[in-house]
């Protein structure tokens, strides 16, 4: 039997509504949108999942900020050091509209 974790959608990037959390300086909504992943992570964690599957939507736009960046890598270097593979699959919120650009995962 083969255990998968399937997740989409996280949306990095959605900052409408919240503030900025004074203790980190990053926006609230950012931070609800990594507690929701880290639910997922520590899911398959406890679950010692195969593979971990992330069908797209990291972000809300096709060109992240840093911070929403180094926030989703932080989740997925969880998995990493857990010994669970992660695939990832390009969504449209991901993907830049013009040819030849490169995506943001």
């Amino acid at each position: 039997m083969i255990k998968v974790i399937h997740t989409a959608d996280i949306h990095f990037g959605m900052e409408n509504y919240g503030k900025i959390d004074a203790k980190t300086g990053i926006h609230s909504r950012l931070l609800d949108f990594r507690r929701a992943l880290d639910f997922c992570i520590d899911y398959a964690i406890e679950q010692k999942v195969d593979l971990f599957l992330f069908s797209g939507d990291a972000y809300k736009t096709a060109h992240p900020t840093p911070t929403q960046q180094k926030l989703f890598l932080q989740c997925l270097l969880r998995l990493y050091k857990a010994g669970i593979p992660v695939v990832i699959i390009i969504g449209n919120h991901d993907n830049p509209l013009s040819f030849g650009k490169v995506n943001s995962l």
